[in-house]
């Protein structure tokens, strides 16, 4: 009685029965909210040097919530899908470089054993990537490109880690956070796997990621 109730609490953990599956407007909403936030935080801290690229990186996600959620999956031209991708991983970049920013200001090492720990997480979550892939008729462009958005958000994850180490920062919860969002993503595409906790889960951790992210940039 004890495991089979404990079998079904997990279950209800994993598939997040108790949250309802948001509509593409509110998840539009939450996105220009944080878009807001973003923009708040660079006209109340101008001198902090993460800012405007924080700002950006947040700008450039809002375009690519807006290209995929825009309209219906069905109706979706593959032109929107790849624009936001491709927003999705300037973004990441945008990130990388506010917190290099921050990290070359207050003249922290970028190599520390945050950023070791989060090279081997990375490593990690490569061979996982390799694993999934593993068999599945991919083209040679789509294997490329797959690969460039690991290197860049796998640079991003990596950087917000070492400024975390040097800073005491809980900001790597969030780029942990966003990173798994896009893990899960990338699920969903290669498997094609269309389960709605799947996108419950993606919106949880894409938008409390970005918010930690957003709030810890200079702490």
């Amino acid at each position: 009685m004890v495991i089979e109730t404990i079998k079904r609490r997990l279950k209800e953990f994993v598939t997040l029965t108790w949250i309802p599956l948001i509509s593409n407007y509110t998840k539009l909403f939450i996105s220009f909210c944080l878009l807001a936030f973003a923009f708040l935080i660079r006209m109340e801290r101008p001198e902090w040097p993460s800012t405007s690229f924080c700002l950006g990186a947040m700008a450039l996600c809002s375009l690519g919530d807006v290209c995929l959620n825009l309209l219906p999956i069905e109706k979706r031209p593959h032109a929107l899908l790849y624009t936001g991708a491709g927003a999705f991983m300037v973004g990441h970049a945008f990130y990388a470089i506010a917190y290099i920013k921050n990290i070359i200001a207050n003249s922290y090492a970028y190599f520390n054993p945050g950023t070791y720990i989060a090279i081997g997480f990375m490593i990690c979550f490569l061979i996982v990537a390799a694993v999934c892939i593993k068999g599945k008729k991919l083209s040679p462009v789509m294997i490329g490109v797959f690969g460039f958005y690991i290197l860049v958000i796998g640079f991003n994850f990596v950087t917000i880690c070492s400024y975390s180490y040097s800073a005491k920062s809980w900001a790597w919860i969030g780029a942990l956070w966003f990173l798994a969002s896009d893990f899960i993503i990338g699920l969903e595409t290669v498997f094609k796997l269309k389960k709605d906790y799947l996108r419950k889960w993606v919106w949880l951790l894409y938008p409390a990621g970005q918010l930690v992210i957003l709030i810890c940039q200079n702490c």
